[in-house]
């Protein structure tokens, strides 16, 4: 019918913007930042994820660094113990082994915890490294930031216009939702953006701005018009899972060792069962672990009980599990009233996040998805390689378009009318 005809239309064209978009960037001459060109500079992206942050410049496939949202801090006193200067150390999580963190300090030191900021200062000392290592003329740039739509209060926002203009002096902040910006890089025009991430889970129906930027919403209207069901449960759950699994059965000291075995038994071996636990389900062969001490120790039933928590955790709140918030936000859609019927968003489903990856996850949301979903319903779900850094790439895409310009706070904007002319993404 008609609708199905725009609809595909529609979708092809926001495809086929991503593509020109990339294949522009290989094609064009390599030019590094800060030498003479007519062409603008480009935008910074930073993603601020309760995991890591990912920090980069527009029209790149990768972000630059993806500093851990951990950190320690050197204290300088006076003798009186008088406090004069805190010196904080970052680490980026794809440099450093993760048998340097102890398994404390992402407890200790939270600087972004289920997508809202903890530590404002940390988090502005982390920017600052980035933009001091690039040797950043943040006059001359714009500003793409990513947060979470649970960071979305006007205290948030004003924190973030206040540190850009005021603190670096950027030309132009934008501030946009991570799912945004991750169907933005899955080349669709409309879908149900799920994050599973590192210490929240969260569903949001969504609407791609290259589709004629057709939905533009304060950051005060956004969690009216998007009802969300976050549920807080994601990596950080698995890992201490299995780290108190190791220590309780094989008696391992918790010390900065273990951590990475925890990590590597996580990465490597982990994955999701489609049907559940059932103890006479013969659906993996036996797993061996090797330790430090040359000690086998067996996986099969560890590497699936951590990953079910995913599933059978439910959000205090709510009383949601992951399944439950997705079909929850389909159904509270407000994007309904936009020509889009359930069946369309189930048809069209992004997943991104780091715990995203673990193997067998997205058949198993699936299963739980459609035993709740209307009869007949077809699910199709995007979970591109790359998806750890889904939101990162897609404001790197949409920085480097030519419609980015009209969009977003200036600081001449901001001096004159504060934040309140800023919108979201």
């Amino acid at each position: 019918n008609t609708t199905n005809l725009l609809h595909l239309l529609s979708t092809f064209l926001c495809e086929t913007q991503v593509f020109q978009f990339r294949y522009a960037t290989r094609m064009s001459s390599t030019s590094s930042y800060g030498s003479d060109t007519s062409e603008p500079a480009p935008a910074i992206v930073i993603d601020n994820g309760s995991y890591s942050v990912k920090c980069g410049f527009g029209g790149e496939d990768a972000p630059e660094t993806c500093f851990v949202t951990y950190h320690d801090v050197t204290k300088t006193c006076e003798d009186d113990n008088t406090l004069l200067h805190e010196n904080y150390h970052f680490v980026d999580e794809r440099d450093l082994p993760y048998s340097i963190l102890n398994p404390g300090d992402f407890n200790k030191y939270p600087v972004i915890s289920e997508g809202v900021v903890k530590d404002w200062d940390c988090l502005e000392a982390l920017w600052e490294k980035f933009l001091l290592e690039n040797k950043v003329d943040c006059s001359e740039q714009p500003v793409v930031m990513l947060s979470a739509i649970s960071n979305n209060s006007a205290a948030s926002t004003r924190k973030f216009c206040e540190i850009s203009f005021e603190k670096f002096g950027f030309k132009k902040l934008c501030i946009a939702a991570p799912e945004t910006m991750a169907l933005v890089a899955s080349g669709k025009d409309m879908a149900v953006v799920t994050n599973i991430g590192y210490d929240n889970c969260v569903s949001v129906p969504t609407i791609c701005p290259l589709n004629g930027f057709k939905k533009k919403v304060t950051r005060e209207a956004k969690t009216e018009d998007v009802k969300i069901f976050p549920v807080k449960v994601g990596g950080k759950h698995v890992s201490e899972y299995i780290k108190h699994a190791l220590i309780n059965t094989h008696h391992l000291e918790d010390n900065t060792n273990l951590t990475h075995i925890v990590e590597d038994i996580k990465t490597r071996h982990c994955h999701v069962t489609p049907w559940g636990t059932d103890p006479h389900d013969d659906w993996s062969p036996e797993q061996q672990y090797t330790l430090p001490d040359n000690t086998t120790i067996s996986l099969t039933d560890l590497v699936r009980d951590s990953t079910e928590i995913l599933f059978s955790t439910r959000d205090e709140d709510s009383g949601m599990n992951i399944a439950d918030s997705l079909c929850r936000s389909v159904v509270r859609s407000s994007i309904h009233n936009q020509g889009y019927s359930s069946h369309a968003m189930w048809d069209n489903m992004v997943l991104y996040g780091g715990t995203s990856l673990i193997t067998g996850l997205q058949d198993r949301l699936h299963v739980e998805v459609r035993i709740q979903s209307d009869p007949g319903a077809r699910f199709r779900t995007v979970a591109a390689p790359e998806r750890k850094y889904s939101p990162w790439i897609g404001a790197s895409i949409f920085s480097s378009l030519s419609g980015f310009g009209d969009y977003g706070l200036s600081n001449l904007d901001f001096e004159e009318h504060g934040p309140d002319g800023m919108e979201i993404l």
